[in-house]
């Protein structure tokens, strides 16, 4: 979370290394951002959730999801508090619509490099939108850490 134009104001969550993947469901735990290092500018409206995964420090997939945080309460869309009320915010996740981008990489240990760095890795992708189930809302809270991931 935070401005697209300034990286250094960006809240985000940790890097989690895995290893050992199997096919099927991935459940994670992650903490919440610190609500407190999110400019007031960036609480509410949209963002998005991006999740990477890479192999041998080369990204292979890319998905993100389109997020709206927003109060519940009309009155509080209508007049908005000056300090943002995480506790009455909800986040509306858009996920029947995620945006996946494949990379093409270098699988095995030769030195050939499939994605050079550059332009070049334009033409070695792939942007789709694969169906999930339907949009979801989730309240700020200091315990909502899960999220999940399906390994096809």
């Amino acid at each position: 979370m935070g401005p697209h134009s300034q990286p250094d104001k960006r809240v985000g969550y940790k890097t989690v290394y895995m290893y050992g993947w199997w096919k099927g469901l991935q459940e994670q735990n992650a903490d919440p951002p610190d609500v407190a290092k999110i400019p007031v500018a960036d609480a509410l409206g949209v963002t998005v959730v991006l999740l990477t995964s890479s192999y041998k420090g080369q990204e292979f997939v890319r998905v993100g999801y389109f997020i709206n945080n927003e109060y519940t309460e009309p009155e509080l869309k209508e007049n908005p508090p000056t300090q943002p009320q995480f506790d009455k915010v909800a986040r509306n996740i858009l996920s029947s619509q995620p945006r996946v981008t494949r990379f093409k990489i270098n699988w095995d240990d030769s030195d050939t490099v499939a994605n050079p760095i550059g332009l070049e890795l334009l033409e070695n992708h792939e942007e789709s939108s694969m169906p999930v189930p339907s949009t979801s809302a989730v309240f700020f809270s200091e315990n909502s850490s899960q999220s999940a991931m399906e390994v096809m």
